[in-house]
């Protein structure tokens, strides 16, 4: 690189520019129309100067050898070609030489090679920042921000192909990549809880089926209608270490980290189970001293647990705020709507179900007694058929113990994880997803929200350069 050419032409273009400037603008006192336009003009400035630099830069390491051979074929030099990148200083231009063999056909250009930039045309920390931003955002919303704070624009267009291809690699190679992740992650004692819980999201996808909407009390046809989207459940699980910390003489859990797994709908959900489990068992690599599964009770759930080795030390509980909704549909059941007995009623046992040593015997042998006494047939049997949820699950509702041992008792981490990882991102006005795309951008939502969004983008980036090596 000629180093004294490069300073001449920065230097001379420096003096130039704020040459101009001085003679153009009124350089007296400072006030805010002046900072404006002196700070607009340095930022462009700052971007000239870059995107020269690394033009002179990159082009003083392109080869000038007479031919290269490959694969037993000989390239000649043929000629230059300019092309355009887009870097964090701007859009720059670079001329490189291109070989060819003497019957044409494929091109080798050995620059674009030796900086990784074959069939690229965003450069890696562009790309990172992008590819963070659209874990948040749209890649309409990405491109105005961009604009605004930055030295160069990207269409939102060109934001999506990159998401594209950035996500199917990440989707080829997520199990080396998570390995690598999980090898660095290190916690220093062995955590005093290890909580885990999943729970299913609705996601408009852009697909066909059956329609759903809001019930109506209008007279309306009953007939089903398919509709061009329909809502699936994706999946959210979390993976939370707690410690145990003394407050008031009482054991209370304190959420000390949190990592999560989400996948777009899929048959039998395959591929989240195996990622969940993944993740469970590198925290249990690290010794919990005790092991929780906080879920709510439904059949689908149910059968994984049952049906999965992995879990089998583990205890699991019914989410006590699940239950206590249960408990409020058994008081209406039994007492009717916004009656005060039964409001009474259901405060009395649900401090009973979450305090008391036998809190959902009392909550049954209580209700059987007003089934019994206060209701006719057809409005008992609705209200035993509510009772049978507390009479099936009761042995997964032990909450006083878990809570004088300082044990979690609500999955309100997996709820807000539904929110926070997919609903805020994947269910804003008029989005409709096809599950592939739709998985793309819960990949980088979950890698940010379980804050390894450093360590996802060293080891993405090494498989990356690596393999193109």
């Amino acid at each position: 690189m000629n180093l004294d050419f490069l300073l001449d032409q920065v230097t001379t273009l420096l003096r130039t520019e704020l040459q101009d400037f001085c003679q153009k603008e009124e350089i007296g006192e400072l006030n805010h129309e002046l900072s404006v336009k002196i700070i607009k003009r340095t930022k462009a400035l700052i971007s000239q100067v870059g995107c020269m630099t690394i033009e002179h830069f990159f082009e003083s390491y392109d080869s000038y050898a007479p031919t290269i051979e490959e694969d037993g074929n000989l390239y000649r030099l043929k000629y230059k070609s300019g092309r355009d990148f887009l870097t964090s200083v701007g859009k720059i231009h670079i001329k490189r030489n291109v070989y060819q063999q003497d019957n044409g056909g494929k091109s080798i250009v050995p620059l674009d090679r030796y900086w990784k930039m074959e069939h690229e045309y965003i450069s890696h920390e562009v790309q990172e920042g992008l590819l963070y931003a659209c874990a948040h955002n749209t890649p309409e919303e990405t491109s105005k921000l961009f604009g605004k704070i930055s030295l160069f624009k990207v269409h939102p267009s060109t934001i999506k192909r990159m998401v594209e291809k950035t996500g199917n690699f990440i989707e080829e190679f997520k199990e080396q990549i998570v390995m690598g992740i999980h090898k660095e992650e290190v916690i220093e004692e062995s955590p005093d809880i290890l909580v885990c819980s999943l729970d299913g999201v609705n996601v408009l996808l852009n697909e066909k089926g059956v329609k759903k909407g809001r019930k109506t009390e209008r007279p309306v046809s009953e007939k089903k209608t398919e509709s061009n989207s329909a809502y699936k459940n994706a999946m959210c699980g979390t993976v939370s270490v707690y410690s145990i910390e003394k407050e008031e003489g009482k054991n209370k859990p304190v959420r000390t980290m949190t990592k999560y797994v989400s996948r777009m709908p899929q048959e039998r959900y395959t591929i989240f189970k195996k990622e969940f489990q993944n993740e469970i068992a590198h925290f249990e690599s690290f010794q919990p001293q005790k092991k929780i599964l906080l879920t709510d009770a439904h059949t689908s759930i149910q059968g994984y647990i049952g049906n999965t080795a992995q879990f089998n030390d583990f205890d699991w509980m019914i989410d006590f705020y699940h239950a206590s909704e249960h408990l409020s549909k058994l008081a209406e059941l039994i007492f009717g709507k916004k009656n005060k007995q039964g409001q009474a009623w259901y405060l009395k046992k649900n401090e009973d179900l979450k305090n008391h040593k036998y809190g959902v015997v009392k909550v049954i042998r209580s209700a059987e007694y007003y089934i019994k006494t206060l209701l006719t047939n057809n409005k008992a049997k609705l209200a035993n058929k509510e009772l049978n949820y507390f009479k099936r699950h009761r042995k997964f509702m032990n909450y006083k113990l878990h809570l004088d041992n300082g044990w979690p008792i609500g999955s309100g981490v997996v709820e807000a994880a539904c929110k926070s990882v997919v609903k805020q991102r994947m269910c804003r006005s008029g989005q409709r997803w096809t599950r592939p795309g739709g998985q793309k951008i819960l990949n980088l939502r979950s890698i940010v929200k379980s804050e390894r969004w450093d360590s996802f983008w060293n080891k993405y980036s090494e498989i990356k350069y690596t393999n193109c090596a």
